[in-house]
């Protein structure tokens, strides 16, 4: 299975809301380019091939996973030889140069003036132009092109004839080599069904818009532009421009305006049409590929070229004035396109085959272009078709006034709301103000107070230091009396110590004057002594006790008057 790497915004088989359409950028700024790429990426599927889609910008970094899982990359361009491409067309150069694979082009075109005569004011991209095609024909055989004026650009450039196939649009194959416009009627009257696009830029688009509606009633204006989708979405409506204002008064206003950002329910809208009139030229395809009649009014290269080489009937832009629309309608003979449209795509099949490629027209593919067709024209994208509604619009506009009116009311209650609470504020600047003279009184009042108290404390400690010197001298006085008293005591003690050492003293004279007296009588002295001596110790330890009782008082006495300090 051949693996092809597609450039485009996302798998045509994906639905996806409008937001997100808006947000990914996944029409590449305008639905037409979505149109020509869903139709690459069904004209390439086959049995023996797969399309795989990849974003509009090509990065450096998918490189080698291009090389690794792809046998060839597809670029479905459209005018990408302008100015304002210039960056995105160097990124593909850079991409193109480091694949391993071949590159096909398909229906790329050139930016210039409506008579492709001169390229002048594309000189500033021309190395860039020079650095794709070398960068594509590297990798592949020649570079599909939309039509003569694209050719005649390249061929300027120094490219050969062999280089340069004309292919046109793929958007025109979406039936292969079949195309199928029908007349609903011979004539077109003020009430036939009119879809209108227009490109609000180019010259002439006022005289367009006034010219269609008055010829015709019923006209629903199709944009095709991201800017047109996000006005729809969010309502941010621009009337900058005259333009602008004309199609909000004509269309937006009267609820005529329809986006599509899917090929398929564009395709479906259109085919309920009779006739379809602007400046579009995918707007114009995508009506012939409903079998709708079309007429577009040319305005530049890139649509005069693919308008010239599908025979597609054109009128340029600056002969409006002289137009009568319902001539249009019926004057045009549409066999060429449908007779003439088997040969070009005869020439887009041979392109195909040089380079390898087949197609899901092919009768090997029948199977699959009935399966393709199934899917994609099953697929429920009525979400996708955004209509504006001006009852809507009005009704926004209404609430947009009074939430104006409410804000000035609410304005005006805001600053009564708040000269009040600055009146509040003023009136509690004042009594902080008062409170903080208060305090400060009260602060001077309780200095004072607080210094009188800290007076008496300091004269209490005074006092009780005093008191404690006091007691100090008391107990130094008892302590010396205490000692006093047990001198005198002592000394008596010694005393009779002394008393008693003469009457041992006496004794032993007397034993020794009387040794001769019988032990009895010493021992009947002896025991005499004994007892004595016993009663002396008595009254020593009787002593002993007393002055330990006194003492203890005395450590009694000096603990509380240390504790009646403390609590004074």
């Amino acid at each position: 299975m051949k693996k092809i790497l597609m450039r485009m915004g996302k798998d045509p088989f994906e639905v996806v809301s409008a937001e997100k359409t808006l947000k990914k950028n996944l029409l590449g700024t305008n639905i037409g380019n979505a149109l020509f790429q869903v139709a690459s990426h069904k004209l390439l599927t086959t049995k023996d091939s797969e399309v795989i889609p990849y974003k509009f910008t090509p990065s450096l970094k998918d490189v080698e996973w291009a090389n690794e899982n792809f046998d060839m990359f597809v670029i479905p361009l459209a005018n990408a030889f302008r100015i304002s491409f210039k960056k995105s067309l160097d990124k593909h150069t850079e991409f193109i140069k480091k694949l391993n694979i071949p590159v096909l082009v398909l229906g790329v075109g050139v930016q210039a003036e409506i008579e492709c005569n001169d390229f002048s004011h594309l000189e500033v991209i021309k190395e860039s132009v020079k650095n794709f095609c070398d960068a594509v024909l590297e990798k592949s055989k020649s570079i599909g092109v939309r039509g003569a004026c694209t050719k005649k650009y390249l061929l300027s450039l120094g490219y050969k004839e062999e280089q340069i196939d004309i292919i046109g649009c793929p958007s025109m194959f979406w039936h292969g080599d079949e195309i199928f416009i029908h007349k609903k009627s011979k004539y077109i009257y003020n009430s036939s069904k009119i879809s209108f696009n227009l490109s609000p830029y180019a010259k002439y688009s006022k005289n367009i818009l006034l010219k269609v509606i008055k010829f015709f009633d019923d006209v629903v204006y199709i944009p095709q532009n991201n800017s047109d989708l996000e006005q729809i979405l969010y309502r941010n409506f621009s009337q900058e421009r005259e333009i602008d204002r004309l199609l909000y008064k004509y269309f937006y206003s009267k609820n005529k305006v329809i986006f599509f950002n899917e090929p398929k329910t564009w395709i479906d809208f259109l085919k309920t049409r009779d006739f379809s009139i602007g400046t579009r030229i995918h707007g114009t395809i995508a009506s012939i590929i409903a079998g709708t009649p079309a007429h577009i009014f040319v305005h530049d290269s890139r649509t005069k070229e693919l308008a010239e080489y599908f025979e597609i009937p054109f009128t340029p832009i600056s002969e409006i004035e002289n137009i009568n629309l319902y001539k249009l309608y019926e004057d045009y003979d549409y066999s060429n396109i449908i007779k003439n449209h088997k040969t070009r795509f005869e020439k887009v099949e041979k392109f195909l085959k040089k380079h390898n490629i087949n197609h899901i027209f092919e009768e090997q593919n029948i199977d699959v272009l009935k399966k393709y067709e199934n899917k994609y024209f099953n697929l429920d994208f009525k979400s996708n078709k955004l209509d504006y509604s001006a009852d809507v619009f009005e009704k926004i506009n209404n609430l947009e006034n009074i939430i104006r009116k409410n804000e000035t009311q609410t304005k005006k209650e805001l600053n009564e709301k708040f000269e009040k609470i600055n009146e509040n504020i003023e009136k509690n600047n004042k009594n902080i103000n008062n409170l903080e003279n208060i305090i400060r009184k009260n602060e001077t009042q309780t200095k004072k107070e607080l210094n009188e108290k800290f007076e008496k404390i300091n004269e209490n400690i005074e006092k009780n230091d005093k008191n404690i010197n006091n007691l100090e001298n008391i107990i130094r006085k008892n302590e010396t009396q205490t000692k006093k008293e047990l001198n005198e005591k002592f000394e008596k003690i010694n005393k009779n110590i002394e008393k008693n050492d003469k009457n041992i003293n006496n004794l032993e004279n007397i034993i020794r004057k009387n040794e001769t007296q019988t032990k009895k009588e010493l021992n009947e002295k002896f025991e005499k002594i004994d007892e004595n001596i016993e009663k002396n110790d008595k009254n020593i330890n009787n002593l002993k006790n007393e002055i330990k009782n006194d003492l203890i008082i005395l450590y009694v006495l000096i603990l509380i008057t240390i504790v009646i300090i403390k609590v004074l």
